[in-house]
């Protein structure tokens, strides 16, 4: 597998949809996935990014996720009221 193939699964993404997320059409992602078309320019680095932000996303998600008391009704799934 290469590089898109890989990021494309990761992500659990059909060709259509990481075509639409990146703003190329289906037939390229085929391309650049059997390796007759390379994707360069502002593409490639999308591509850098988006996979950064896989590696980063447990830690930002921990990040930003707010302190919760272990018999707090968030943490016990209970409504809130």
């Amino acid at each position: 597998m290469n590089q898109i193939t890989d990021l494309r699964a990761r992500l659990g993404l059909s060709v259509p949809q990481l075509a639409y997320y990146l703003g190329v059409s289906a037939h390229t992602i085929i391309k650049y996935e059997n390796g007759t078309r390379q994707p360069g320019g502002a593409l490639l680095r999308l591509i850098e990014v988006m996979q950064t932000l896989e590696v980063m996303a447990p830690a930002i998600h921990a990040h930003m996720m707010p302190s919760v008391a272990p018999d707090s009704p968030v943490e016990e799934g209970l409504p809130i009221d």
